[in-house]
């Protein structure tokens, strides 16, 4: 097991992507790496599993379920006459069920623009804004 605290705070861009190619190279030959760190890109870049503190576990899960966790999907439409409309549906895999049926009903779309969560907006919700 490999534990990192912070292994690219104040690295410059070339150094920090060396060190982010060992970590990735340690994790595919089966190694354990746990990392932390406030680079919550860098985190979704390294990680298969992601925990957010805030002097407890508020948090445990891949970079994808916890983008998708609570708030919905924010979708943007472009449809063939120019309009536009955004639609906020339960997760991604509703997004297709949705196309489906508003193509169904007549609307011709030409643009569909799902909006997930990052992991800071995950993040800010879970320890609240003003930490």
């Amino acid at each position: 097991m490999v534990l990192l605290d912070e292994p690219t705070a104040g690295l410059d861009p070339a150094s920090a992507r060396h060190v982010r190619d060992l970590i990735a190279g340690l994790r595919n030959d089966g190694r354990a790496v746990l990392v932390s760190t406030h680079n919550l890109a860098e985190a979704e870049e390294l990680a298969d599993r992601i925990a957010i503190l805030k002097t407890q576990l508020l948090a445990f899960d891949s970079p994808t379920a916890l983008r998708n966790r609570g708030e919905g999907v924010e979708v943007l439409l472009e449809f063939e006459d120019g309009s536009k409309q955004v639609l906020t549906v339960a997760d991604l895999p509703a997004v297709a069920d949705m196309v489906r049926r508003m193509v169904h009903d007549g609307h011709r779309i030409v643009r569909v623009v799902p909006d997930r969560r990052s992991l800071e907006d995950v993040y800010l919700s879970l320890v609240g804004a003003d930490s």
